[in-house]
């Protein structure tokens, strides 16, 4: 698994991820209508990530080689925005201030402290299960050509545990959403042995998967199997389109390339829109939410996330794939 593999049709998935999930977000503003389906963004991203994992593999590559690119990619991102969170709390809650144990295991990608069910900055959710991933593909690493197989074995059955151990139920990785993985993980691995789906057989998976997403987004049903199974499907039939002008559009491509940064930042983008927009909130106050997330975002990769890359990874070695938010992708 030496070959990289480079798909401009995940990088184009990565951005659809990014903006549901900012439209999501942003809807708490004024909520006009449902878009629950765009929380499934977030299941987009796992999917991908897995697929990215795997595709990125090296037979030679070492636990700390791997872990070390996982950090400097995704950690430095992660704090400075975090830290910016703590700001905007300290200054707009000042009599209401966030715990130290909160910041330092938000920092540190722990679970929440009791009485709190989010990380201090929100989106962070999505990377404390991120970074478990990594941590267990990063050590089963030591086995080599075995990493992968191991890695999918393990995660289904951490991801299944909850449905027969129910002294683990709410244990905080013990969570099926990283079942997701594993399926990104079985798609990159379809993908490495030369499966491309053809146009119309990529078109009735993408028709499935928005049907689907729009029946779970009306029910409101929850859970890997509404959300995860048709991002699986939105995956598999994206492929097909890999050299459609929908996907290797400039815009669809730049705001791939920034979905991590959006992911990020768009949550102090919607609470900065919250603090200083006086009038009614209404539709407008929504749209300009998610034009100050993407742009923002866009912003940020360019003067924050890829000097950041260029500086710690080194110019002719720099790691292009994007995480989010997982690795896609948060």
């Amino acid at each position: 698994m030496d070959n990289k593999i480079t798909l401009q049709s995940l990088q184009a998935l990565r951005g659809v991820g990014a903006v549901a999930v900012v439209v999501f977000h942003a809807l708490s503003l004024h909520p006009f209508f449902n878009f629950r389906a765009g929380a499934a963004g977030v299941d987009l991203f796992f999917v991908i990530s897995g697929v990215v994992m795997y595709l990125s593999l090296r037979n030679n590559a070492s636990p700390f080689e791997f872990l070390k690119r996982r950090f400097i990619r995704v950690v430095p991102m992660y704090w400075i925005a975090t830290t910016l969170a703590a700001v905007y709390f300290y200054a707009r809650y000042p009599d209401m201030t966030p715990s130290t144990e909160h910041i330092v295991r938000s920092y540190l990608f722990a679970p929440p402290p009791p009485g709190y069910q989010m990380p201090l900055l929100y989106p962070g959710w999505t990377l404390n299960y991120e970074i478990f991933f990594y941590a267990i593909l990063g050590t089963l690493l030591v086995t080599k050509r075995l990493a992968a197989a191991l890695t999918i074995c393990v995660i289904a059955a951490l991801g299944s545990l909850t449905n027969v151990v129910p002294a683990i139920t709410g244990v905080y990785y013990f969570n099926q959403i990283i079942l997701e993985f594993a399926a990104g993980m079985l798609v990159g691995m379809a993908i490495r042995h030369g499966y491309r789906p053809k146009k119309l057989e990529g078109f009735i998976y993408l028709t499935l998967s928005v049907m689907l997403f729009a029946v779970h987004n009306h029910y409101k049903p929850e859970g890997v199997l509404a959300w995860g199974v048709p991002s699986v499907l939105m995956v598999v039939g994206a492929l097909a389109f890999e050299s459609s002008k929908a996907v290797t559009n400039r815009i669809c491509q730049l705001i791939g390339s920034a979905s991590y940064s959006i992911y990020l930042f768009h949550a102090l983008a919607i609470w900065l829109v919250d603090w200083f927009w006086h009038t009614p909130r209404g539709v407008s106050a929504v749209l300009f939410a998610i034009a100050l997330s993407v742009v923002g975002g866009v912003v940020a990769h360019f003067l924050m996330e890829k000097p950041l890359l260029r500086l710690m990874l080194g110019w002719n070695r720099g790691d292009t794939t994007a995480a989010s938010p997982s690795q896609a992708s948060p």
